[in-house]
C-alpha cells in the first residue's frame, strides 16, 4: 500500500507540540542567512520577464514562498503562486508525466 492510499486522517496529522515549537525557533536563524546572503543573491542573472511557477513545499501555500518569488520578481522575472491554497499531498490518481 502507498502512502498516498492511505486515509487523509493519517497523513495529516499536525506535528507535534516540540516539533511546532522548534519551528517557530528556526525563524530568526533562516531570516539572518537569507538577508546575509542578500549581496551574492544580487548578483544572480537578471531574467527577461519569463513567467515562473513557483510551487510550495509539503504542507506549505503561496505565503511561504513569498520571500522567493519577491526575489524572483526583483530579478527580473514575472513569478507566480501556485493558487491551491496548502499543499496537503499528492492528488489521487497516477502521476502525469511530460512526453
Amino acid at each position: 500500500m502507498s502512502v498516498f492510499a492511505r486515509p487523509i486522517s493519517s497523513v495529516d496529522k499536525p506535528p507535534s507540540r516540540l516539533m511546532f515549537i522548534l519551528e517557530g525557533m528556526r525563524v530568526a536563524p533562516e531570516f539572518a542567512m537569507m538577508v546575509a546572503a542578500m549581496p551574492l543573491l544580487a548578483r544572480a542573472p537578471s531574467g527577461d520577464g519569463h513567467p515562473v511557477l513557483v510551487l510550495p513545499g509539503l504542507m506549505g501555500s503561496d505565503g511561504s514562498t513569498v520571500a522567493l518569488r519577491t526575489y524572483l520578481a526583483r530579478q527580473g522575472f514575472t513569478p507566480h503562486g501556485w493558487g491551491f491554497g496548502r499543499n496537503r499531498r499528492h492528488p489521487p490518481g497516477p502521476a502525469v508525466h511530460p512526453p
